[in-house]
């Protein structure tokens, strides 16, 4: 089955749909900057510009490196940046995070160390940021995630420190 993203603007009277992520299958999407962005399970970017009056098949703008197999992938906005967290696993339990961000001018992602006053919730189908100056269950530099194992068992929400 083809990864289909479906879309629809204020003044649309219908869904539009974008097709064709070749690499693998959809796994995040954001709208970033007035434009939608996705990530497939290889860690490759697409964009959507949603400015044009039909969708188009989108194109892989910069590849990451993967170090492990298994992981998930998602995109948030961060700070104004576009970030892409790859969440590693190792069999049912998370083993680690790693942080991308963005140089949009030399076309790289930077690796992240730190977050800040602000924390990252993951989840199968929104990830957010935060700033946590007003938060008090929240702490600054973290990463909180929903265990979205699909494999039909379920456990408690897991919460790591990035």
């Amino acid at each position: 089955m083809k990864e289909v993203l479906a879309f629809c603007r204020p003044d649309d009277k219908c869904w539009k749909y974008s097709r064709y992520f070749d690499g693998g299958r959809l796994e995040d999407a954001v709208f970033y900057k007035c434009e939608f962005y996705a990530v497939n399970y290889l860690g490759h970017i697409f964009h959507l510009d949603c400015n044009i009056g039909a969708a188009r098949k989108l194109s892989c703008l910069l590849p990451i490196e993967i170090l492990e197999r298994v992981h998930h992938n998602y995109l948030v906005e961060l700070d104004g940046n576009l970030l892409v967290v790859l969440r590693y696993t190792r069999g049912e339990f998370t083993s680690g995070f790693q942080v991308y961000e963005l140089n949009w001018v030399e076309k790289v992602w930077i690796n992240v160390k730190n977050i800040g006053n602000n924390a990252i919730l993951l989840g199968k189908s929104s990830s957010i940021s935060l700033p946590i100056n007003h938060l008090r269950n929240f702490k600054a530099n973290c990463i909180y995630f929903l265990w979205d194992n699909l494999t039909g068992s379920y456990r408690a929400t897991d919460v790591a420190n990035y």
